[in-house]
C-alpha cells in the first residue's frame, strides 16, 4: 500500500467517524431550528405582528436576542461545520450506495458543503455579535 492510499484510507475512516456523524446530526437539527424560526417569523410578518424579515439573518438575530441564544448559536455553528465537513468528505470519497461515486453526486455534495460553510460563517458572525450590530447599524441610518 502506498502512502497516498494509506492517507486516503485514513481520511475515509475519519469521514465516517462517530464524532463527525454526531456533528452532522447536530447540524441537521440546527438546520431544522432555522427553518422553524424562519416559518414563525414569516407568519408574524404575514399577520403584521413583527417587522423582522423572515430570512436566515432574521432567524439568527431572533435566536441571538433570547436568553442562552449565544450558546445556541455556537452549538448550531458546530453542527453546520460538521455538516460541511461531512458533505466535503462525500465530495472527495463518494456517498454511500451504488451510485455514490458518480461525479454528479460528488458535485452535489460539494455544493451542499459550500452551503453549510456559508451557514457556519453566518452563524458564527451572529454568535460573535457582529451580525446583530450590523442589523442595528442599518436601522439607525
Amino acid at each position: 500500500m502506498t502512502s497516498a492510499q494509506h492517507v486516503g484510507n485514513e481520511a475515509k475512516q475519519a469521514s465516517q467517524s462517530p464524532v463527525l456523524k454526531g456533528l452532522a446530526r447536530t447540524g441537521l437539527a440546527a438546520r431544522g431550528v432555522i427553518y422553524v424560526i424562519i416559518g414563525v417569523l414569516a407568519l408574524l410578518v404575514a399577520f403584521g405582528r413583527d417587522s423582522k424579515q423572515a430570512e436566515s439573518g432574521g432567524a439568527m438575530q431572533a435566536i441571538a436576542e433570547k436568553p442562552g441564544g449565544t450558546l445556541a448559536l455556537w452549538l448550531m455553528a458546530a453542527g453546520f461545520a460538521g455538516l460541511a465537513v461531512w458533505r466535503y468528505a462525500e465530495a472527495i470519497f463518494g456517498q454511500g450506495g451504488k451510485d455514490g461515486h458518480k461525479a454528479s453526486k460528488r458535485l452535489l455534495s460539494l455544493g451542499r458543503g459550500v452551503f453549510y460553510s456559508s451557514l457556519f460563517v453566518t452563524t458564527v458572525t451572529y454568535a460573535m455579535g457582529v451580525g446583530g450590530q450590523q442589523g442595528s447599524d442599518k436601522k439607525s441610518k
